[in-house]
């Protein structure tokens, strides 16, 4: 996940602030819904954003793969796992 942060989310984050300083966030609190075949089939935002930056990095997310799904009494089930940037610096 820090790769995914470093490499996808925290560029998109960037780019938007370019745009709009409302979109600029010092920290990301999100939690993925992970299906059975371990794919991410829904986000829910914790941290506040403009509606715009939510749409993009939701789009972003929905894209990432690599997950294991969870298993439970040895059937695989869906799960969330929690996402978290927890401090990003910016410089102008």
């Amino acid at each position: 996940m820090y790769k995914h942060a470093s490499t996808q989310i925290t560029p998109i984050i960037g780019m938007m602030a370019g745009k709009d300083p409302e979109c600029m966030l010092s920290s990301l609190h999100a939690k993925l819904l992970v299906n059975t075949q371990g794919k991410v089939i829904d986000v829910y935002f914790r941290t506040y954003m403009p509606f715009v930056l939510q749409e993009r990095l939701c789009e972003e997310f929905l894209k990432m793969e690599g997950f294991q799904p969870a298993v439970y009494n040895g059937q695989t089930v869906c799960a969330m796992f929690p996402y978290v940037i927890r401090c990003m610096s910016w410089q102008e």
